[in-house]
C-alpha cells in the first residue's frame, strides 16, 4: 500500500488588511476611512531572493505557494504584452500645471500604471518641466511606488479615482505630499495635506 501522500500545513499567519486614517471630504468634515495596508513579502528559494511582493498580507503562505506555481504562466505572460496591450485594460495618467486655469500636460495609457507614470516622467525630463506646480492624477490606487515616483519627479499634489494604501499614505506623511483619493463627480477623500486646502 502507498503512503498517503504528504499535506502541507499553513499556519494562517498574516498581517492585518487595512489601517484606520483620518480623512477630510468634500464637505470639509473629518471623516474615520481604512485604507487597504501594503506589506513587503520577500520569497526565498535554497536562501536565494527571488522576488519582493507588495501584498495585503493576510495570506502570505497561500501567496507564496501560487506565485510559484504560477512562475512559468506569468513568465508566457510577459512575452505576450503586446497582444494583452491591444486588448485593452489600460491604466491613464496625467500630469497638470496646477494655477488658475488647470492646464493638462500630458496624458499617458498604458497596461501598468507604473508604466505610464515613467513615461510622464520621461516627458517631463525631455521638456525641461518641474514637477513642482503640478498635480498628478492617476485611474489605480495610490501605492507606495506610485508615492514615491511621484516624489522622485517632485510633484506634491496626487489625486486618484481609486483609494490609497498604507505605505502610500505613511510616505506622503513623511515627505509633506498631498494625497487626494476616491475623487469622482466632485467628491473625494483628502488622505493627507488637508492643510493646504481652505475651507
Amino acid at each position: 500500500m502507498n503512503a498517503p501522500a504528504r499535506q502541507l500545513v499553513l499556519s494562517h499567519a498574516g498581517r492585518p488588511p487595512t489601517f484606520a486614517i483620518e480623512a477630510i471630504n468634500a464637505a470639509g468634515e473629518t471623516v474615520p476611512v481604512a485604507i487597504p495596508c501594503e506589506h513587503p513579502l520577500t520569497l526565498y528559494v535554497d536562501k536565494r531572493e527571488v522576488v519582493t511582493l507588495m501584498t495585503l498580507g493576510a495570506d502570505p503562505e497561500a501567496l507564496t505557494l501560487g506565485y510559484l506555481s504560477n512562475k512559468q504562466l506569468i513568465d508566457a505572460v510577459r512575452e505576450r504584452q503586446c497582444i494583452y496591450r491591444q486588448a485593452g485594460s489600460v491604466h491613464g495618467c496625467a500630469l497638470a500645471r496646477n494655477s488658475d486655469d488647470i492646464e493638462l500636460l500630458y496624458f499617458i495609457e498604458d497596461v501598468g500604471r507604473h508604466n505610464a507614470v515613467d513615461a510622464i516622467a520621461g516627458r517631463m525630463w525631455l521638456d525641461g518641466e518641474s514637477g513642482a506646480d503640478k498635480v498628478f492624477h492617476g485611474t489605480g490606487r495610490l501605492t507606495s511606488e506610485m508615492v514615491i515616483k511621484a516624489a522622485q519627479m517632485g510633484i506634491p499634489f496626487l489625486v486618484s479615482r481609486s483609494g490609497v494604501t498604507q505605505m502610500a499614505w505613511g510616505i506622503a506623511q513623511n515627505l509633506g505630499l498631498t494625497l487626494i483619493g476616491r475623487a469622482r463627480n466632485r467628491q473625494y477623500l483628502i488622505h493627507t495635506g488637508a492643510e493646504r486646502f481652505l475651507r
